[in-house]
Protein backbone atom coordinates (compact mmCIF):
# COMPACT_ATOMS: atom_id res chain seq x y z
CA UNK A 1 0.00 0.00 0.00
CA UNK A 2 1.34 3.44 -0.82
CA UNK A 3 0.23 6.75 0.55
CA UNK A 4 1.09 10.14 -0.88
CA UNK A 5 1.58 12.70 1.89
CA UNK A 6 2.79 16.16 0.85
CA UNK A 7 4.36 14.77 -2.33
CA UNK A 8 6.13 12.02 -0.38
CA UNK A 9 5.23 8.44 -1.11
CA UNK A 10 5.25 6.04 1.81
CA UNK A 11 5.09 2.36 0.91
CA UNK A 12 3.89 -0.17 3.46
CA UNK A 13 4.01 -3.87 2.77
CA UNK A 14 1.37 -5.91 4.53
CA UNK A 15 0.86 -9.62 4.56
CA UNK A 16 -2.62 -10.80 3.68
CA UNK A 17 -3.27 -11.57 7.34
CA UNK A 18 -2.17 -8.08 8.40
CA UNK A 19 -4.34 -6.50 5.71
CA UNK A 20 -7.37 -8.53 6.77
CA UNK A 21 -6.83 -7.78 10.44
CA UNK A 22 -6.47 -4.04 9.91
CA UNK A 23 -8.99 -3.39 7.18
CA UNK A 24 -11.61 -6.09 7.64
CA UNK A 25 -11.71 -7.16 11.26
CA UNK A 26 -11.92 -3.60 12.60
CA UNK A 27 -14.99 -2.75 10.58
CA UNK A 28 -18.06 -2.95 12.76
CA UNK A 29 -21.24 -3.60 10.86
CA UNK A 30 -24.42 -2.90 12.73
CA UNK A 31 -28.11 -2.59 11.85
CA UNK A 32 -27.77 1.10 11.04
CA UNK A 33 -24.96 0.51 8.53
CA UNK A 34 -26.86 -2.34 6.89
CA UNK A 35 -30.06 -0.26 6.71
CA UNK A 36 -28.17 2.72 5.26
CA UNK A 37 -26.47 0.48 2.70
CA UNK A 38 -29.76 -1.08 1.59
CA UNK A 39 -31.37 2.36 1.36
CA UNK A 40 -28.50 3.54 -0.85
CA UNK A 41 -29.20 0.83 -3.43
CA UNK A 42 -31.22 1.63 -6.52
CA UNK A 43 -34.00 -0.80 -5.74
CA UNK A 44 -37.75 -0.44 -5.45
CA UNK A 45 -39.40 -0.58 -2.04
CA UNK A 46 -40.48 -4.22 -2.40
CA UNK A 47 -36.90 -5.31 -3.09
CA UNK A 48 -35.54 -3.18 -0.26
CA UNK A 49 -38.12 -4.58 2.14
CA UNK A 50 -37.13 -8.11 1.14
CA UNK A 51 -33.52 -7.30 2.00
CA UNK A 52 -34.56 -5.74 5.32
CA UNK A 53 -36.24 -9.02 6.24
CA UNK A 54 -33.06 -11.08 5.83
CA UNK A 55 -31.41 -12.33 8.99
CA UNK A 56 -28.72 -14.92 9.68
CA UNK A 57 -31.56 -17.20 10.78
CA UNK A 58 -33.59 -17.07 7.57
CA UNK A 59 -31.00 -16.59 4.84
CA UNK A 60 -29.20 -19.63 3.50
CA UNK A 61 -27.67 -18.03 0.40
CA UNK A 62 -26.47 -20.59 -2.10
CA UNK A 63 -26.14 -23.38 0.47
CA UNK A 64 -28.81 -25.51 -1.17
CA UNK A 65 -27.03 -25.23 -4.55
CA UNK A 66 -23.60 -26.06 -3.12
CA UNK A 67 -24.58 -29.50 -1.81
Amino acid sequence: MAKNVANTTIAIELTEAQFNEFFLEHIKIDRTKVRDFINSLELNEVEKNALFQLTPHNYIGLANKLY
